[in-house]
């Protein structure tokens, strides 16, 4: 067998194999970056189906279940390919490219984007 990619928030000792769950990142807009705002986002998120897992100062990381998330997005969890460093543009990096998610109806005044988490490799 081949090495397996694990998904999960990096650094956050929380991990999964396989896509049993869907790892987030919800980016608030600039002027919702406020604690309040964080834990009314926090609750939004998990009554739409997600598990907040984390906070900073401009986000919140969440976890889906595959079938509460194609619910909620309509569409299964996107796979997010690596992306080899560019030579054409300068100081374009490698790593991945992230997926981009509709912002649900709710979450729209406050949240700038919601994202897929590129997995990780655990070694």
């Amino acid at each position: 067998m081949g090495s397996q990619v694990k998904f999960g928030l990096v650094g956050c000792g929380r991990e999964s194999e396989g896509p049993d769950v869907i790892n987030l990142q919800i980016l608030l807009y600039n002027e919702h970056r406020s604690p309040a705002d964080i834990e009314k986002v926090r609750g939004i998120a998990q009554a739409l189906g997600m598990k907040p897992t984390g906070s900073g100062l401009a986000s919140v990381s969440a976890e889906m279940e595959p079938g509460a998330f194609e619910s909620l997005f309509g569409q299964k969890a996107p796979e997010t390919p690596s992306r080899t460093p560019s030579t054409g543009e300068f100081g374009a990096s490698g790593g991945e490219d992230s997926n981009v998610l509709p912002v649900p109806e709710i979450l729209q005044p406050l949240v700038e984007s919601i994202t897929v988490a590129p997995p990780y490799i655990h070694f």
